[in-house]
């Protein structure tokens, strides 16, 4: 598995690795929050079969782990190929989660003008309660055919998560 920018990421136990260090057919994996959250957890692997898991997690594990980097993973894929707005379908498989729950949240569908709200109803729930949220947008990752990626984050039991992505057109000039 790979993440939307190429690079490997290894699911194991509700937990996503990147790689550290490789030997040969030995890969070193640290969990995937350990820039940002500072997370020890960390295992090692040959020819990708887990031979030894050390440090502790200081979060929770990931349910949802490998289906959202799998979606978001193909979604960048098919973003790179798509080359008009024309020719923008969301296929099935994105507007769905793994678990048959809905992402695709809003398409306003106006060609020029489109935007996608991507989010599942758990994260609403969550960054409803919430009482702090953060936005962040981006622009370098989005594909061509849109202008910038917005998320929308919150704290959820002492760590900010991404609850809501949104791709949006480019502005019009004034």
């Amino acid at each position: 598995m790979e993440t939307t920018k190429g690079k490997p990421i290894f699911i194991y136990a509700e937990y996503a690795y990147i790689v550290d260090k490789t030997s040969g057919d030995k890969t070193i994996w640290c969990c995937d929050r350990k820039r940002h959250g500072q997370c020890r957890g960390r295992i090692h692997t040959i020819n990708d079969n887990v031979v030894l898991s050390i440090g502790e997690h200081n979060h929770e594990p990931k349910a949802e782990a490998a289906e959202m980097i799998a979606i978001r993973t193909q979604m960048a894929n098919e973003a790179k190929m798509t080359i008009s707005r024309d020719a923008i379908v969301i296929p099935d498989e994105f507007t769905k989660t793994i678990a048959n729950r809905t992402f695709l949240q809003h398409d306003s569908g106006l060609k020029d003008k489109q935007m996608l709200i991507f989010a599942i109803k758990k994260h609403l729930g969550i960054l409803e309660r919430s009482t702090t949220i953060f936005l962040d947008g981006t622009f370098s990752v989005v594909p061509g055919l849109f202008f910038q990626l917005y998320t929308i984050h919150c704290d959820y039991m002492n760590h900010v998560f991404p609850m809501i992505y949104v791709l949006l057109p480019a502005q019009p000039e004034v």
